[in-house]
């Protein structure tokens, strides 16, 4: 599986914080995908979402360049 950065995909965990996001293809037919944080949260599927929104996890923060 490929590992993809999501461009401005955020994840906003229970506590409020508000992570960077990374995904790879889980089936074959592109319909599925498993997504985590950059500081390696499982993401639930269907939460993350596409956003302008500033990154507050302080792992994620400096990983979002890299």
């Amino acid at each position: 599986m490929k590992t993809e950065n999501l461009p401005n995909h955020r994840y906003q965990d229970f506590k409020g914080i508000i992570h960077a996001c990374d995904s790879c293809q889980a089936t074959s037919d592109n319909l599925n995908r498993l997504v985590w944080t950059k500081c390696e949260v499982d993401v639930p599927a269907n939460k993350s979402y596409q956003a302008e929104q500033q990154v507050t996890c302080p792992i994620c923060l400096p990983l979002i360049n890299n």
